[in-house]
């Protein structure tokens, strides 16, 4: 049982993991089909809100 107030890091660690995915999905469709300055604006956005989304977004602009 846990102590009032802790946080099951599990269950976050699932949602940061579906988060990743969802912003891969949409990366990749954007970098098809946005300007590429309207993906770059996303990029620098996302990249200061989530550090996690970082290496996502290197792996989509290598993907070209």
């Amino acid at each position: 049982m846990r102590a009032e107030g802790e946080r099951d890091v599990r269950r976050s660690g699932l949602d940061m993991e579906a988060a990743c995915g969802w912003f891969f999905a949409m990366c990749v469709a954007l970098r098809s089909s946005a300007s590429p300055g309207k993906f770059l604006m996303l990029v620098n956005t996302a990249g200061l809100f989530y550090p996690e989304f970082d290496a996502i977004l290197k792996i989509v602009v290598a993907l070209g």
